[in-house]
C-alpha cells in the first residue's frame, strides 16, 4: 500500500492516477474504494484501488507490489518504507497456515519484550527462559526461514517429475532423455508446515557436450551450498558409485520409480522412502517426504512454539547475547 499524507493529497493522487477508462481521475473522493491507473511519465504502471480516509487526512493507493514497481516509486517519489518486525514480515510472506499461526503467536508476546523481561530475572529463572527460548528458536526459525532442498542423483533418476508433483505445477520440463534439465529450478514451497527452497538440478552422468559439462558444474555448486539433499536413486537399477559419493548427510535418499521392477538393493545403502511418482498423487508426495523431513531434520509438527522465540538471524543473535 502507497499511502499519501496531509493536505496535499488529493493533488499529488490527480498526478499519479487515471481513471480506468484513462481520463482524469476525480479527487478528492468520498469513503468508497475506486479503481485506478497508476501512471509516471505516461507510462501505465499498475491497476491500483484507491481509499481516501479524511479522518486521517490519508489517501491509501492499493497495488501489486512488485519490485520492479517499487523501484520506480522510490525514483519519483519520497517514500518511507514501512519496517516491519520478523513477525509481521512472516505473516505477510506465510506460504502454509501453521506459519500464519506462529506468526500471529509471536505478535502477541513480542520478542524485545522477552528479552526486556530476562533483566529482572533471577540467574536460575533467567537461564531457563533463555534455554527453553533457544530450543522454540529451533523450530521457530525453521517455520520462518525456507530450507535450501537440493534435488540430485543420476540423470533420469525422476528428479524433475518429482519436483513438478511437489510444487503442483510443471516447473521443470521432463521426458525420456537425458540432460533436459540444464540450469538449476528453484521455487519455493513447504512441506508439513515448513517451508523450503526446492533446487532441481542437472543429473549425475555421461556429459556429452560442454554445456552437460556446464549444467553438472552449476548442480555441484547448488549441492555446496544446499541445506538438505533430496538424493533420487532409480530403484529399477543398482545404486552407483555416484549415488553413494552424493549421499552426504543431511539426505533424504529417496528411491524412485517403484512402479518398475526392482533391482537388489544393497543392505548398507538404506534408502528413507520408495516412491513413484507415476502411481502416487502429488499430495501424497508431498505428505510422505514432508514427513520424512521432519523426522530428518528432528523438528516439531508445524505450528505455534508455546512461548517467544526469534524468528530472524539478528533476534537469534541477541539470544545468544544474553
Amino acid at each position: 500500500m502507497l499511502a499519501l499524507r496531509g493536505e496535499g493529497r488529493h493533488e499529488l493522487a490527480r498526478a499519479l492516477l487515471r481513471s480506468p477508462k484513462a481520463g482524469p481521475f476525480r479527487a478528492p473522493l468520498d469513503s468508497m474504494p475506486r479503481l485506478a491507473q497508476l501512471v509516471i511519465d505516461d507510462e501505465l504502471l499498475d491497476q491500483v484501488l484507491v481509499l481516501d480516509r479524511p479522518e486521517s487526512r490519508q489517501l491509501e493507493i492499493h497495488l501489486h507490489a512488485s519490485d520492479a514497481l517499487l523501484s520506480v516509486l522510490r525514483q519519483h517519489l519520497e517514500i518511507d518504507t514501512l519496517q516491519l518486525s520478523p513477525a509481521e514480515s512472516l505473516l505477510c510472506q506465510a506460504l502454509d497456515g501453521a506459519q500464519v499461526e506462529l506468526a500471529l503467536e509471536q505478535l502477541a508476546q513480542p520478542w524485545s519484550a522477552f528479552l526486556a523481561g530476562l533483566a529482572g530475572s533471577s540467574p536460575e529463572q533467567r537461564s531457563r527462559e533463555i534455554a527453553a527460548a533457544r530450543e522454540r528458536s529451533r523450530a521457530a526459525m525453521a517455520m520462518a526461514q525456507p530450507a535450501r532442498l537440493v534435488l540430485c542423483g543420476a540423470q533420469n533418476a525422476g528428479k524433475s517429475t518429482l519436483m513438478n508433483r511437489l510444487l503442483a505445477s510443471p516447473r521443470s520440463l521432463t521426458g525420456a532423455f537425458a540432460g533436459l534439465t540444464r540450469d538449476p529450478v528453484r521455487d519455493q514451497t513447504c512441506l508439513s508446515g515448513y517451508p523450503y527452497l526446492l533446487v532441481d538440478t542437472a543429473g549425475e552422468g555421461p556429459a556429452q557436450t560442454e554445456i552437460d559439462r556446464r549444467a553438472q558444474g552449476l548442480g555441484r555448486r547448488e549441492l555446496a551450498e544446499g541445506d538438505i539433499r533430496l538424493l533420487l536413486v532409480d530403484g529399477s537399477c543398482q545404486p552407483s558409485r555416484e549415488d553413494r559419493a552424493l549421499a552426504i548427510p543431511p539426505c533424504l535418499l529417496l528411491r524412485s520409480k517403484g512402479d518398475l521392477i526392482a533391482a537388489h538393493w544393497p543392505e548398507d545403502f538404506s534408502a528413507h522412502l520408495e516412491i513413484s511418482a507415476r502411481d502416487q498423487s502429488a499430495s501424497e508426495l508431498r505428505v510422505l517426504i514432508g514427513a520424512s523431513l521432519l523426522q530428518l531434520r528432528s523438528l516439531p509438527p508445524a505450528g505455534p512454539v508455546g512461548g517467544p522465540a526469534a524468528l530472524s538471524r539478528e533476534e537469534l543473535t541477541e539470544l545468544a547475547e544474553e
